[in-house]
This record gives structure tokens, C-alpha cells and sequence, in this order.
């Protein structure tokens, strides 16, 4: 009978060791996890010029410097009076809310990202809570000017932007300047209507009829070329992509596939150009899609010809 207690004392003591091996490893994975959150905080700089009223994204790169890789045109405060002005500083984003927040006036926001005290990023004034249909046609009117009661106007996709991308702790700097940065002015999309409310035109919601959000613009050096035969030739050399109003890069967001044009003209898809094949044509078709971008995609098709010896 001792012996037996004995046994189960053993065993006892082996399932509390493997317990708490347990416990100690999920301890530390969320203390791996914590540190992790906080590394993420510091992926991206905001950079708010109240004088020319844009948001520049600064992307943290290997060097550790930051490097300008979005700019947005908005709203800041009117400035008339110092509770109507975007104050100046660094702050932190300290808290998010994904759905529609009650601004001053009776108006709503939407993607509500708080920076410092009740200073928030969000879209431009809404007139009815959850109808994406009643923005304010004239508060959009004014982006790109001094318009607000303190808070930073966004257009919808760039909030859209902001919200998915900059978590808790990322620092933003709010000052005023009459220079852009290196990205430029950066635009905006356009809004053709009457009424007084409707549709931001960079929502992709269904039944948008003023979206006009552009697709990526895709280029390259040469739209047809002739290769010498057995040259090598690598099929994104000399293309790029970009959001022509965000003036981000969108390059690494390019896919192509590849067609041999028949002697009828009939395509056979392939999957590498073969230099060797003297005469040759081949189509080379290029796409970009990035949602925060538009919901449309960039297209581009590019002729290449195989030259003789």
C-alpha cells in the first residue's frame, strides 16, 4: 500500500512539473508577444503639416532611419481660435475605434484613431450614423484646407489606411511647414455631384456610384522591345508601380503572366520567355492591385520580339 502511494506521489509530482513547464512557456510567449507589439509601434512615423494640411507615412527601414512612403491630403484645425487648432507636438496613437464615433455638430466618423486627448484621425463629417451615403459633400470640398474643429480629416481609404497600418504607440508629429516632403502634393480623388451628401469616392462599398478612387499606374521602360536572341532578360526589370494620388510605391505589388503570340495570333500562356526561339513574340501582361489604393487594378501588357541573328 506504501509502495503504491508512493507511485502516485511520483506521478503527482511529474504532472505538476510538466504543469508549470507549461505555465512558464506561455508566460514567456506572451512576453515574446508584448515585445513584438511594442517593435510594431515603431514601424511608422506620422507626420502631420497643419499649414499645408497633409499626413505623410514615414516606413521605419533596415537602416533604422524612416523614409516617406505615403502622403495623404486632409483637414486640420481652422485655427481661429486655439480649441479649433490642430495642436502642435509629438504625440502617440494611444487608442482606436472601428466604428462610427460621434464628432462635434451632431456628425459622425468613421475609423476613429486617437492621438492626443479628444485630437483624432477621421473621416471626413458623416450625417447619419452607419449611412456611408451621408457625407458631407462641402466638408470634402475643403480637404486640403484649413477645416476642422482639431482633428485631422481623412479621406476614407487613407483613414482606412491609417487604421490597418499604425497600432497603439506609433509617434506622430504634428508641426506646420510650407514644405512637402519628398513624395510632393499629394491628391485627391474627385467628387462630381449637386447634392449635399453622399459617398466618400474612395469607399469601395457596393452601390458607390461616386467612386473615382484611380487604379495603380503601372510603367515601363519600353511598351515593345526586341530581345538579341539568347540575351537574358528578367520580366521586372524597368517596371514600376504607384498610386498616383497617395504617391506610394506599389512596385513590389506587380504580377505578370506571360503568352506566346501564334502565327494566327492565337495566345499560348508559357511560363518563361525563351530568348533562344528567334522570331518569337511573346505578350507580357502586368497587374496591380493594392485595396488601399483603389479597388480597381492597374493593368499594362508589353510586347516583346525575339530579333534574328
Amino acid at each position: 500500500m506504501k509502495e503504491r502511494t508512493r507511485c502516485q506521489g511520483a506521478r503527482w509530482r511529474v504532472f505538476w512539473g510538466v504543469l508549470l513547464s507549461a505555465v512558464l512557456a506561455v508566460t514567456l510567449l506572451a512576453a515574446a508577444g508584448s515585445v513584438q507589439a511594442k517593435a510594431t509601434s515603431t514601424t511608422y512615423l506620422l507626420k502631420v503639416n497643419r499649414r499645408l494640411n497633409v499626413v505623410t507615412a514615414y516606413q521605419r527601414q533596415r537602416s533604422g532611419k524612416y523614409k516617406a512612403v505615403r502622403t495623404m491630403r486632409v483637414s486640420c484645425g481652422r485655427g481661429t481660435i486655439r480649441a479649433n487648432t490642430t495642436p502642435r507636438g509629438t504625440f502617440r496613437i494611444y487608442k482606436k475605434e472601428a466604428s462610427w464615433h460621434p464628432l462635434y455638430g451632431r456628425t459622425w466618423g468613421r475609423k476613429v484613431v486617437r492621438f492626443y486627448r479628444d485630437y483624432l484621425f477621421h473621416t471626413v463629417p458623416y450625417g447619419k450614423k452607419g449611412r456611408a451615403a451621408s457625407m458631407s459633400v462641402t466638408e470634402y470640398r475643403k480637404l486640403g484646407r484649413n477645416a476642422s474643429g482639431g482633428c485631422v480629416r481623412m479621406q476614407y481609404i487613407d483613414e482606412l489606411w491609417l487604421y490597418d497600418h499604425c497600432p497603439k504607440g506609433t509617434k506622430v508629429v504634428v508641426y506646420s511647414s510650407s514644405r512637402y516632403s519628398s513624395l510632393g502634393r499629394p491628391g485627391i480623388a474627385p467628387l462630381r455631384t449637386k447634392k449635399k451628401q453622399c459617398y466618400d469616392p474612395t469607399d469601395p462599398v457596393k452601390g458607390n456610384r461616386y467612386y473615382s478612387t484611380a487604379a495603380p499606374k503601372i510603367t515601363v521602360s519600353k511598351s515593345s522591345r526586341t530581345l538579341a536572341p539568347g540575351s537574358a532578360f528578367d520580366p521586372k526589370a524597368g517596371v514600376k508601380a504607384k498610386d498616383a494620388r497617395t504617391r506610394q510605391d506599389l512596385t513590389a505589388k506587380v504580377r505578370y503572366t506571360m503568352d506566346e503570340v501564334g502565327e494566327d495570333g492565337s495566345l499560348q500562356s508559357v511560363k518563361a520567355i525563351d530568348t533562344a526561339k528567334e522570331g518569337a513574340v511573346y505578350k507580357i501582361h502586368y497587374t496591380c492591385y493594392y485595396k488601399y489604393c483603389s479597388k480597381y487594378t492597374g493593368k499594362k501588357t508589353v510586347t516583346v520580339t525575339i530579333g534574328e541573328r
